[in-house]
């Protein structure tokens, strides 16, 4: 699969600074711009490379990543903005989707005993315990968001990186983190990153004057499997008038790689 990589105008960055002043510590939030530099996209072929590319554009603080591809080819090496819907646009996601999948976990509460700078990889393990079953036995590549260690230790914010069995559309993960969701009942999955212009940020913190509070903030972890077979919910795999074996059916094609999108990309 591609992994589409844009950087942004000089003097803008992808990512939060934090300054130490003698008022304190000073925070500047995202300042990417509006115009970006299209470069060519990664090719990655399983989860061990994308883990790879992420830790190397983790020390990049003017790059960052969308799902969408640029819509004409010319655009690679010229700057364009990050538009792109309803077949207009900049940028445009492939019909199938991609094989790999962010989930943004955004301040959600952990157990008092567990904390990001002493064990980063038990925190990842218990949110990862809240996704559905398919994922608990899954390789990932964790990275810690940019606010990580700078507010409630209670509440952490990370992304988590999988790789799938087979391309999930976009339209098809946002309902299926919708449905993840309701089932949790709370938000443990941003629906908002399943569109192919949201931006994927993938650079460390800028610390002016202080040290990074949180040392490590990314890593691979290698499991039994190095994909996960997402399971869809019915609403998305039964079409109107079809009958609940049939559906059945394609969902269990969907587990191993035959189901609704790669049938949908073949038609």
């Amino acid at each position: 699969d591609w992994v589409p990589i844009l950087s942004t105008s000089p003097g803008k960055h992808a990512t939060k600074r934090f300054t130490k002043t003698d008022a304190g510590i000073e925070k500047q939030d995202y300042d990417a711009g509006y115009w970006y530099g299209v470069l060519d996209p990664w090719i990655v072929h399983d989860i061990c490379e994308l883990s790879e590319l992420l830790t190397a554009l983790e020390g990049l603080p003017n790059l960052l990543v969308i799902r969408g591809a640029p819509r004409e080819p010319s655009y690679i090496g010229t700057h364009v903005r990050r538009l792109g819907s309803n077949g207009e646009g900049n940028f445009e996601t492939p019909p199938q989707g991609r094989y790999w999948i962010q989930i943004d976990v955004d301040k959600i509460e952990v157990p008092r005993q567990l904390s990001l700078l002493k064990d980063p990889i038990a925190v990842c393990e218990h949110l990862i315990g809240r996704l559905p079953a398919e994922f608990h036995k899954a390789s990932y590549h964790w990275s810690l968001s940019s606010s990580a260690g700078m507010g409630d230790p209670s509440k952490v914010s990370l992304h988590l990186w999988f790789w799938l069995t087979s391309p999930i559309s976009d339209n098809t993960l946002k309902v299926w983190g919708k449905s993840v969701n309701d089932k949790a009942g709370l938000k443990l999955i941003d629906t908002a990153l399943f569109q192919h212009v949201q931006a994927h940020y993938t650079a460390a913190p800028i610390f002016e004057g202080l040290p990074d509070p949180i040392p490590v903030r990314s890593g691979l972890v290698k499991k039994k499997r190095d994909t996960v077979s997402l399971v869809l919910p019915t609403s998305v795999l039964r079409a109107p008038g079809q009958p609940a074996s049939a559906c059945n059916e394609l969902t269990r094609s969907a587990s191993d790689g035959t189901g609704f999108d790669y049938h949908l990309s073949m038609i």
